[in-house]
């Protein structure tokens, strides 16, 4: 599906307005770890389940790593995530799984509109069925599917709340230098804890920030770690 095109700083204030308005309708403050099933079925109304997404929707899975991550059925109001991403079944992967419901949210929020103007488009045979969003990592450079992973960071780390956790643990916001990825990862752990993500997604986040840094800045000797 094409998409139009979209800037990170309109998807970062869809998600911001999500947020406020969840926040609003349950009288609560923004706090980490989001509460990202609740916002997709509770406040979103969309349905959740687990499926063998590789058997139903016929696509051969290579390797041990699923490609089909999750599903949206705009028309349905449903939002399929592949088995072994459950939570409760693999705790593990409890950091891709909320991922990949901030994903789905992504789909609903910035795209529900373009698949059902194209469900409801007139064929040879009557009105063009709605199709579901299908969502698979090999896809990831795809426009429809970078817009929804931009919304996801933003939906589970928010600026606000990134910045405040920052300024409570260094009392700033200097950047940290970390040269080694085994540094990078230790460094990540305890935010992407608290945010309930993975430590890839939290390095990615801190260094789009600006938060997290591979060299130190020229005027700098020192490698600044934790």
């Amino acid at each position: 599906m094409k998409v139009p095109y979209l800037l990170e700083p309109a998807i970062e204030r869809d998600a911001e307005v999500l947020l406020a308005q969840f926040c609003g309708a349950r009288g609560v403050e923004l706090s980490a770890p989001i509460a990202v099933e609740e916002i997709l079925e509770q406040h979103l109304g969309l349905s959740l389940g687990f499926d063998d997404l590789h058997a139903r929707f016929d696509v051969p899975q290579i390797g041990e790593e699923p490609d089909v991550l999750g599903a949206l059925f705009v028309d349905r109001r449903e939002v399929l995530i592949n088995q072994v991403l459950d939570p409760e079944d693999h705790p593990f992967q409890e950091g891709r799984y909320r991922y990949t419901l901030g994903h789905e949210i992504g789909h609903w929020e910035l795209h529900r509109e373009l698949v059902s103007a194209a469900a409801g488009a007139p064929t040879l045979f009557g009105r063009a069925a709605a199709a579901p969003i299908i969502c698979r990592r090999s896809q990831a450079r795809e426009p429809i599917e970078w817009q929804a992973d931009t919304y996801s960071a933003h939906l589970l780390m928010p600026r606000t709340l990134i910045v405040k956790t920052w300024r409570n643990r260094f009392g700033n916001l200097r950047p940290q230098i970390i040269c080694h990825e085994d540094e990078a990862r230790d460094f990540t752990r305890p935010f992407a804890k608290q945010f309930g993500v993975s430590s890839k997604a939290m390095d990615i986040r801190l260094r789009t920030l600006g938060l997290l840094c591979r060299e130190a800045p020229a005027q700098l000797s020192l490698i600044i770690t934790s």
